[in-house]
């Protein structure tokens, strides 16, 4: 008898057990129903506010972004009735691992998870420089600001900040927002290394809450962040609609 995979199961069954799958249970229905309705109302709201603002390449990006979050929760619904199911699992981004079966689609299975793996290796590599540079930035912003401060009337410093003060108030918020969601995405990228170099199906990789709290929530803050601040309303100069 034939070695369960996706080609050969359809439905949890005795020959085909829910713990011979790639995750090894049922998904939970409430919670990944949550993220998928979650993103879902994101997607719709940033489109939104793109649209109206005319704000497209930001827009355009948090949109992919989201859409692929909300399909991905799409198909772990789908997995709760069937983890079987093969369709959902292509979903959820593991039509390479659905696929794979015999010695050279292993072989290529596995060239393509260390490729994933050294992709994310990579991105947090990324990330860690810019997040150093962006700090290195902040601290000379910081040291000039206040040399010119020195140089300034403290008078008419007054009434720039009170003339200003909306304005910054609202700069500043984006750099938080902006910042959170760099420290999620991050949070993210660290946590999918582990899971993801032992291979498909590994131990970490079967464990759905630290998979909900450490993929799932880490990204649904850092897409909140983003469109609570987005460009469209924070920053009136981006709307194409500004420039007539």
């Amino acid at each position: 008898m034939s070695k369960p995979s996706y080609k050969t199961c359809y439905e949890v069954s005795q020959r085909c057990p829910v713990s011979a799958t790639t995750y090894g249970y049922y998904p939970d229905l409430s919670a990944n129903a949550f993220f998928a309705a979650f993103f879902g109302v994101l997607l719709l709201l940033s489109l939104g506010i793109g649209i109206r603002t005319k704000t497209w390449t930001y827009t355009i990006a948090l949109g992919i972004g989201t859409l692929g979050e909300c399909l991905g929760y799409i198909g772990r619904v789908l997995m709760h009735k069937n983890p079987w199911n093969k369709g959902a699992f292509e979903a959820i981004g593991g039509g390479v691992a659905a696929g794979a079966s015999g010695r050279d689609s292993s072989k290529l299975l596995d060239a393509g998870n260390g490729l994933i793996v050294a992709g994310i290796a990579f991105q947090v590599a990324t990330m860690a420089v810019c997040g150093l540079l962006v700090l290195d930035f902040l601290i000379r912003f910081r040291r000039a600001k206040a040399n010119k401060l020195e140089n300034v009337e403290e008078k008419t410093q007054h009434q720039v900040d009170q003339r200003d003060r909306r304005k910054h108030t609202m700069f500043r918020m984006f750099c938080v927002a902006v910042a959170l969601a760099y420290l999620t995405v991050l949070i993210r990228c660290i946590y999918r290394l582990p899971e993801m170099a032992p291979g498909w199906g590994n131990p970490l990789m079967r464990k759905e809450l630290e998979f909900l709290l450490l993929d799932g929530m880490m990204i649904a803050l850092a897409i909140l962040a983003l469109t609570a601040v987005h460009p469209g309303l924070f920053f009136s100069p981006m709307r194409f609609a500004s420039k007539k």
